[in-house]
């Protein structure tokens, strides 16, 4: 079947193909500037579209050019700034740290997010320490979000419960790299984990098959790449 397609890009705006054909296709540009994290929802019901920092809107599935703002903050989050959406839940999670130097990181909630009014909470922790460079909610747990945390520092944190009443873990186990997390994936359940670092000069591609109590090194003959998925 075809598929539908949207994406995000820095200085051209976000583009959308509804059908796409093999082939070049004619995309429209629902949304200017410049084009960042997007996400279709799999019921096909809405999509997520953003531009810089913590700018966020939802257009509504059939695409009929109308917008819904979930949050116009310049103050917060990266020029590109990290985001995931659980869309078992319709919850939007975004890197919600303030800008200033010494700002705690934190993750920015959006709940609400198919209606006229999204709302917006915060999560924070004291083992929530250094910047955001990855979010993940795990495919596995649907009546809650379970959101993976890759961090600037080479941690990864697990967030149970994230939308109500969360509790915070550290799962970097035996993993002690210099750089930081690029990507986290699920294998066949939600204690196979796949993640990725993007630097030079180090093991770039890591596994584990506990949820997060023991890595192994899966890096092989790899060139020597900053890896930023897997």
């Amino acid at each position: 079947t075809n598929e539908t397609l949207l994406a995000g890009a820095q200085d051209n705006g976000t583009h959308f193909v509804e059908g796409a054909a093999s082939g070049a296709n004619s995309t429209t540009d629902v949304y200017g500037g410049d084009g960042a994290y997007c996400f279709i929802d799999k019921e096909g019901e809405y999509m997520i579209v953003s531009y810089v920092y913590n700018t966020y809107s939802r257009l509504d599935l059939p695409y009929t050019g109308a917008s819904v703002s979930i949050d116009n903050d310049d103050a917060t989050g990266d020029f590109i700034n990290i985001a995931e959406l659980d869309d078992n839940l319709d919850i939007l999670y975004t890197n919600g740290k303030g800008q200033s130097s010494n700002s705690r990181t934190a993750i920015n909630v959006y709940k609400n997010i198919k209606t006229a009014s999204p709302a917006k909470t915060l999560l924070s922790s004291s083992i929530l320490t250094n910047d955001i460079t990855t979010l993940k909610v795990s495919p596995y747990t649907t009546a809650s979000s379970k959101l993976f945390v890759g961090l600037s520092n080479g941690n990864i944190l697990k967030i149970t419960s994230a939308n109500s009443g969360p509790s915070y873990s550290n799962i970097t186990g035996n993993l002690s790299v210099a750089g930081s997390i690029s990507d986290i994936q699920f294998g066949a359940n939600e204690d196979e984990i796949m993640v990725t670092f993007h630097n030079y000069g180090v093991d770039s591609i890591w596994f584990t098959e506990n949820g997060g109590t023991t890595w192994a090194n899966k890096e092989g003959d790899f060139p020597d790449i900053p890896v930023k998925a897997i």
